[in-house]
């Protein structure tokens, strides 16, 4: 599909280890592929090489040749499809999993149940200030004027707000 997003495995560069796995094969073999120019990201003081799965397989694809001289297809028996599959979808899964555990120890994620205490806390909080203001001003507004009412109700909802956001800032 054109329109279709990038998963995490398509667009992460691979060891040559990751590569050998999920292509079934083996280091020698990719070596010689890179020496006849097979797309890679040049290795050297920085790292390794780095391979794009669908870069190479394409490659592959369109430059090994079968003993005999014809081009060699990319294999297109179902169980060797099914295998590709199954390989590019446990990179994926790795992929996110390494990407969520990452975001957890940076910080940049937090646990639903870590966040759902933190929102009890505040609401619990807030609940409480507001349903403690009859109380706490009713015997303040006896004898008081009308706009002397509405100022002493609004500095005790001013302070629960004042509640809430210092709540939510701890």
């Amino acid at each position: 599909m054109a329109d279709k997003f990038p998963t995490v495995a398509e667009t992460r560069t691979l060891s040559i280890a990751e590569l050998c796995d999920i292509l079934d094969l083996s280091v020698r073999t990719i070596r010689v592929y890179v020496g006849k120019g097979m797309p890679h990201t040049k290795g050297g003081p920085a790292g390794p090489a780095a391979f794009s799965a669908e870069e190479c397989q394409a490659w592959i694809k369109a430059n090994v040749a079968k003993p005999g001289g014809r081009k060699k297809a990319a294999p297109t028996q179902p169980a060797d499809n099914a295998m590709a599959a199954v390989k590019l979808r446990k990179e994926t899964a790795l992929a996110e999993r390494y990407e969520l555990m990452v975001g957890r120890e940076k910080g940049d994620l937090v646990s639903q149940k870590e966040v759902q205490a933190d929102v009890d806390k505040v609401l619990g909080a807030v609940k409480g200030a507001l349903l403690d203001i009859p109380g706490a001003i009713a015997p303040q507004l006896a004898g008081l004027s009308l706009a002397e009412m509405e100022q002493s109700i609004r500095q005790h909802v001013v302070h629960v707000c004042n509640l809430l956001a210092d709540t939510a800032c701890n």
